[in-house]
């Protein structure tokens, strides 16, 4: 199907409005749902009128908007609803993926899973989203396929509750953590307990690896972030981030910066490669923080019911997301897939879904029988996302496509 190609500047009009340009056909990549462009040219562009359709080269654009704001920019053709989504619209250097608007929520129960392990108290994809991890309160952590409900592996050997765990860019390692204070990692294909990182005074709530998996970041209710070095043969940690003041809730990793979320109202950003850290005074305390998809932005949920859209450069506040229940518990938040969404898990046993340029709640999720939905993993390329709720996780996705020739 042919469709035209627009990049929208970032310096709006004094009409408001910005201004559009129409790109030649590139070439094309085909993957699943959604097509990678190669990268634009100034050559490649040429301007084109604001809004008005251009009757000889393409179909009239019926109830077209253009939506601004700082970092994203998108021009929705209502008619084909198709969501063409620039990020950072100013470097011309950007890839950009085009994907239907309406394929990125996942709004269809798929399964529902027992994991038979006490309380599910995290629930993570593999970096290619064809299996999951479950935490469980019976000390134990699960491998499963999600998309059959298979259990493939069960890793027992922590003290007590595992809270987090994390999978390697190979898959060849699983990285836990919990209430017994240690990091602990796994051989995933044998379930060997390979090695066990002591080091923190307190329950450790949060990990990850970093990009090339050779090192594993924790944090703790000690207020510290630990680096632990998978090639060394030492088990003391290479380095100690301890600027924060109460509990470290949540670690994400980008490239060369670490995010994190404390309960002392603070969002650090730790730059390693220039030895930089830039804090956000949030006002409430901060139970999860994450990267967006281009790494522009990051998205944070506070125990006030409330989720922020924050750029990562200058701490500015995009948008601001309501509506859910997170006082009491640590909820998680999360983009989708293709950054067009937000999700957040609620303490009435529901999954908000809202638009991330307006702000409008899209959709709820209720989990039936649930009080509290806590922890959720959106599938790292698919309109996937896992949810937990009890001993239970749930998988939501698209409903299958019926066919109209039946």
């Amino acid at each position: 199907m042919n469709r035209e190609l627009f990049v929208i500047t970032d310096a709006p009009k004094k009409d408001g409005l910005c201004m559009i340009y129409r790109c030649k056909k590139p070439k094309e990549k085909k993957k699943k749902n959604f097509r990678e462009l190669p990268y634009f040219r100034k050559s490649h562009m040429r301007a084109s009128t604001k809004l008005s359709p251009d009757k000889k080269n393409h179909e009239p654009l019926a109830s077209a908007a253009v939506c601004f704001l700082p970092k994203y920019c998108q021009y929705v053709d209502h008619k084909k609803c198709k969501l063409f989504f620039i990020l950072n619209p100013n470097k011309m250097n950007h890839r950009v993926a085009v994907m239907s608007a309406s394929e990125s929520i996942p709004d269809h129960l798929i399964r529902v899973i027992e994991c038979k392990q006490g309380a599910v108290r995290a629930v993570r994809f593999n970096v290619d989203g064809g299996y999951c991890m479950t935490c469980g309160s019976d000390k134990s952590v699960k491998l499963w396929n999600p998309h059959k409900g298979t259990l493939l592996h069960t890793y027992a050997g922590h003290g007590y509750e595992v809270l987090d765990a994390r999978g390697s860019t190979d898959n060849s390692l699983l990285a836990s953590c919990g209430l017994d204070k240690s990091v602990m990692m796994w051989n995933v294909a044998t379930g060997e307990a390979m090695r066990k990182f002591r080091g923190h005074a307190a329950r450790v709530n949060c990990l990850a690896f970093n990009e090339e998996s050779t090192v594993v970041i924790s944090g703790s209710m000690d207020n510290s972030v630990r680096m632990w070095d998978l090639r060394s043969r030492k088990y003391d940690p290479i380095q100690v981030l301890d600027e924060a003041k109460d509990g470290v809730m949540s670690i994400a990793v980008n490239d060369n910066e670490i995010l994190t979320s404390s309960l002392d109202c603070y969002t650090r950003i730790y730059d390693i490669r220039n030895g930089k850290l830039v804090s956000n005074c949030i006002g409430d305390s901060v139970t999860c923080a994450s990267f967006s998809g281009d790494s522009q932005c990051i998205l944070v949920s506070t125990t006030n019911s409330k989720l922020f859209l924050m750029d990562k450069d200058t701490g500015e506040l995009l948008a601001e997301y309501t509506g859910h229940t997170s006082r009491d518990y640590r909820v998680e938040s999360c983009f989708t897939a293709s950054d067009t969404h937000i999700l957040s898990g609620s303490e009435d046993g529901h999954i908000y879904c809202w638009d991330l340029i307006n702000g409008t709640l899209k959709n709820k999720l209720e989990h039936k029988g649930s009080q509290v939905v806590h922890s959720l993993s959106p599938h790292p390329s698919d309109p996937l996302v896992l949810t937990a709720t009890l001993g239970q996780v749930w998988l939501w996705g698209k409903p299958p496509e019926i066919d109209e020739d039946t």
